[in-house]
């Protein structure tokens, strides 16, 4: 039995009722605190529930949208289409390129340049277009391009050399337009032209000549409107699309990519492909040889007496459409050799296994191999 006397209100006898209710006080805060307390967990476990676990990606988020903040902030500023953040000489360095356009600068041709009959162009990290024009021939560059433009005895040259920045960047890229663009007038005497590139695209529009040739590394090559003598196109990686093309004849080759070829007219078509599909659709061309070794074929153009289609690929199907130019290409049939190794064989819709050879005399020679896939051929 507890001997204590209390008060009328409660505490003992010789107590303040005030220390009474810090002692609550401090008990309830010490109950509270020990609630929050945990302990920490063994390596490889995870923490108690309730615990409060650490982010490591904050910081690293800040950061970037701090760098794309400062980036998008230059932009509006300078009222550019993008640019530049690196360290430079051991400062920050800012470029940016204006968004309208007005990067634009016109270089004024070498004396006798309008008489060039040889164009030589050589660039790096640049797109080329050459496109016509009712004027003089003229020069145009879009962008941070270094150009060396000479002429000499007959022969234009514009080379540019590759862009390089000094230092390290660690934000950004370059979004400006990096472009080269030649104007030729309509009735031009330049008969061959020489485009040699790393990196880039090339376009070439209404030229009328002898001789093109282009050498590109990485990038796409683009023929529209063109009535030349031979043409030479490569690349390595990139497609390479020709539309209404005139020419004695044209070769195409590409490591990667896809080869197309429409509304053309050629005597001799060759064309050499690692890895993409072939589309020959809608022209005449009297000798077709394609050589590939994965990706699919595809012909549907008119054909000439005494000439030939000769496909070979490893791995992809083929599909022949020929209709004759200036015969009923009635020979045609019993003169053939079509082998599918692994695949079908079909000669206007009737199948004939995998290997269709008939031999005779006629003015058309069509053969078609293929390791991996089907053959369809249709005489019209």
């Amino acid at each position: 039995m507890d001997d204590k006397r209390y008060n009328n209100d409660g505490t003992p006898v010789g107590e303040n009722a005030d220390t009474h209710v810090q002692q609550e006080v401090q008990q309830d805060i010490q109950q509270a605190v020990q609630q929050n307390v945990h302990v920490a967990p063994a390596y490889g476990m995870a923490p108690p529930y309730g615990a409060k676990r650490r982010k490591p990606w904050i910081p690293l988020a800040l950061v970037l949208i701090f760098l794309g903040g400062l980036m998008f902030g230059t932009a509006w500023l300078t009222g550019s289409r993008g640019g530049n953040i690196y360290f430079r000489d051991g400062r920050l360095q800012v470029r940016a390129y204006n968004r309208r356009d007005t990067n634009r600068m016109d270089v004024a041709l070498p004396s006798g340049a309008a008489n060039a009959h040889t164009i030589i162009i050589d660039t790096r990290s640049t797109n080329v277009r050459i496109l016509p024009t009712n004027g003089a021939m003229a020069l145009a560059v879009y962008g941070d391009v270094e150009q060396n433009v000479r002429y000499n005895n007959g022969t234009l040259y514009i080379e540019t050399p590759a862009q390089f920045i000094q230092g390290l960047q660690i934000f950004g890229g370059s979004f400006n337009r990096r472009e080269v663009v030649l104007y030729l007038p309509r009735n031009t005497n330049v008969l061959v032209i020489d485009i040699t590139a790393s990196t880039g695209n090339i376009t070439v529009e209404s030229y009328n000549g002898r001789n093109l040739s282009v050498n590109l590394t990485s990038g796409n090559i683009r023929l529209r409107d063109i009535d030349i003598i031979h043409a030479n196109l490569q690349t390595r990686t990139g497609n390479i699309t020709v539309d209404n093309l005139t020419a004695n004849t044209l070769a195409a080759n590409s490591t990667s990519g896809n080869v197309r070829i429409n509304d053309s007219t050629t005597i001799g078509t060759t064309i050499s492909l690692s890895t993409g599909n072939i589309h020959i659709n809608g022209g005449t061309h009297t000798h077709v040889e394609t050589n590939s070794t994965s990706g699919n074929v595809t012909i549907n153009t008119d054909v000439y007496t005494n000439g030939s289609t000769r496909i070979e690929t490893r791995t992809g199907n083929v599909r022949l459409t020929l209709r004759g130019a200036d015969t009923t290409l009635r020979g045609i049939r019993n003169y053939h050799s079509l082998q599918a190794r692994t695949g079908t064989v079909r000669i206007n819709g009737q199948r004939l296994g995998n290997t269709s050879i008939n031999e005779g005399d006629t003015n058309f020679d069509v053969h078609v191999c293929t390791t991996a896939g089907n053959i369809h051929v249709d005489y019209r």
